[in-house]
């Protein structure tokens, strides 16, 4: 089957260790009541870059106490 004049044909999408970058965590914290995102970013003197690098794909609206955040690492 030849693709019609302006469609681009679709490729396999390449293997997901190929797209996500290498994450090394050095030293994690426990989520406690009452922290945020922006909390634990400031108590560990963070920026979001490097706080959503070593912890990808994170999602701050399902945050729970004792959940497991990386607070020292590279990506």
């Amino acid at each position: 089957m030849t693709p019609s004049k302006g469609l681009i044909p679709r490729r396999a999408a390449p293997p997901a260790a190929a797209v996500q970058a290498k994450v090394s965590c050095d030293k994690v914290y426990g989520v406690d009541d009452g922290d945020t995102c922006s909390s634990v970013i400031d108590k560990f003197k963070l920026n979001e870059v490097q706080f959503f690098g070593i912890n990808p794909n994170f999602n701050c609206r399902a945050l729970f106490v004792g959940q497991w955040l990386c607070i020292s690492g590279t990506a």
